[in-house]
């Protein structure tokens, strides 16, 4: 079956009226997620793995967050969307991933952990074969909607989707790439679903390419990722209009 669609495909994960079709918004009113960042940070390996309840997501812009490692070395690499809007809220993620997928070169990845509560549909490939991807959401209905900005409002929105169990032994990079279905007729693309509002029952947003991050490896640290984090301001981007967004929740 083919995920491209993946939020109409997948109705019952949002707050709506019954109706399947969504609402179009006029662009100059539009609240969506086309600013989020898809991206890694790391975090050294030890004792037992992280438990996704207890994670707390860090902000996009925080400078302490790890984009690099080394070589030899276990890693938790967290998948997460950053720079979400905090009105509509984050509930589902479309995206792949991408790097040296030959055993005992470069990123070699032991094991994948959801953390959403909603659902987790990986290719066949997912942490084997470089390009495939997974399709994530949040279960609007049991509480899973993500609105948190750890960096406070307006700071936007980090969902920690989940994490890899990796090691790398070359340099190289893992990236997050556009999800590839097996429709050949659409086209690839990185998309974040937001929860909806008393207008929609709920849109996918394609992310830029450009906002697509990266954590790095090597033994010297010529290798570092990226984590692009966009925040777009308009004539509307006030405090008065940041205050209304939260006050009417």
């Amino acid at each position: 079956m083919d995920r491209t669609g993946f939020l109409r495909r997948l109705p019952w994960l949002f707050v709506s009226l019954g109706t399947l079709a969504l609402v179009l918004v006029p662009p100059a009113f539009a609240q969506d997620n086309r600013d989020a960042s898809v991206g890694f940070y790391l975090e050294e390996a030890g004792g037992r793995p992280p438990i996704c309840s207890r994670i707390e997501p860090p902000s996009c812009s925080d400078e302490d967050l790890l984009l690099s490692g080394e070589l030899y070395t276990g890693y938790y690499a967290f998948l997460c969307v950053f720079n979400g809007n905090a009105q509509v809220g984050v509930a589902g993620l479309q995206c792949a991933i991408e790097f040296d997928d030959a055993p005992r070169s470069g990123v070699d990845i032991q094991g994948w952990t959801a953390c959403a509560n909603g659902l987790d549909i990986p290719q066949d490939g997912w942490g084997d074969v470089s390009g495939d991807g997974n399709t994530i959401t949040w279960n609007i209905k049991a509480g899973g909607c993500q609105r948190v900005e750890p960096g406070g409002i307006g700071t936007g929105v980090t969902a920690v989707a989940g994490y890899f169990y990796l090691t790398a032994y070359s340099p190289d990079l893992l990236k997050v790439v556009p999800y590839r279905g097996t429709d050949s007729g659409a086209t690839p693309a990185i998309k974040v679903a937001d929860c909806g509002d008393e207008i929609s029952s709920g849109r996918e947003s394609v992310v830029d390419e450009d906002h697509a991050g990266s954590v790095g490896f090597s033994d010297d640290g010529s290798v570092t990722g990226s984590l692009p984090c966009v925040h777009r301001i308009t004539e509307e981007t006030t405090w008065g209009a940041v205050k209304s967004l939260y006050e009417n929740r």
